[in-house]
């Protein structure tokens, strides 16, 4: 009994091992043209442990793909949520918004972006991926849908269609940023924040 948590610690730190060279994996060549031998070459886990632990390649892949999407989603949302919690005006949330599109230009943003339209795109051919992508999805928009709602409560925006709608358009031109993203247009990018920013205005409808 005395020897569960180390076994315990033992497997967790193989599973973090493991998913991080996968990642990096995933990074270089794609879920297209993922090697899982070369993930065991340079992590040093056993065969063994992979399939004990993500059952198979494919496995492996989701167990990525989602854990990424996942913690990039939830850091945003929470982002959001912090917003419309200390927010003093629609107009704030607005304000505050532009910003946040701004900022989304640098660091992770747009490999972020990169990395989901490779999921979206490789979900197409692996049912696994796209069940665990759709159940991310569900949860994280229902999550954004809340955000909306208790600004509305507040009186800060007044949406012109229903909210959940209104959380999947916003979710889904974010992730078309990519369209822009691959001009590497400063210019061009400051474009699509100004123009965005006013798409939100419509959509919200600040007060």
């Amino acid at each position: 009994m005395e020897k569960k948590p180390q076994k315990r610690s033992d497997g967790l730190r193989t599973i973090s091992k493991i998913v991080e060279f996968a990642a990096k994996e995933l990074d270089e060549v794609g879920a297209v043209q993922f090697n899982l031998d070369r993930v065991i070459e340079k992590s040093g886990v056993s065969r063994g442990s992979i399939y004990h632990h993500f059952g198979d390649r494919d496995g492996l892949i989701v167990a990525v793909e989602v854990s990424e999407i996942v913690q990039i989603l939830t850091s945003g949302n929470e982002r959001i949520r912090r917003l419309f919690t200390e927010a003093a005006s629609g107009e704030e949330i607005i304000q505050g918004i532009e910003s946040a599109l701004r900022a989304g230009n640098q660091g992770r943003g747009p490999n972020y972006r990169r990395r989901r339209i490779a999921s979206l795109a490789t979900a197409q051919h692996s049912p696994a991926i796209a069940q665990a992508l759709a159940e991310v999805q569900v949860s994280e928009t229902s999550y954004f849908e809340e955000t909306l709602r208790m600004g509305a409560d507040k009186g800060f925006i007044q949406p012109r269609e229903p909210l959940v709608g209104t959380a999947d358009v916003i979710q889904s031109l974010l992730v078309g940023r990519i369209l822009v993203d691959i001009l590497n247009d400063d210019e061009r990018d400051e474009t699509w924040v100004l123009a965005a920013t006013e798409v939100f205005r419509a959509l919200l409808r600040p007060q």
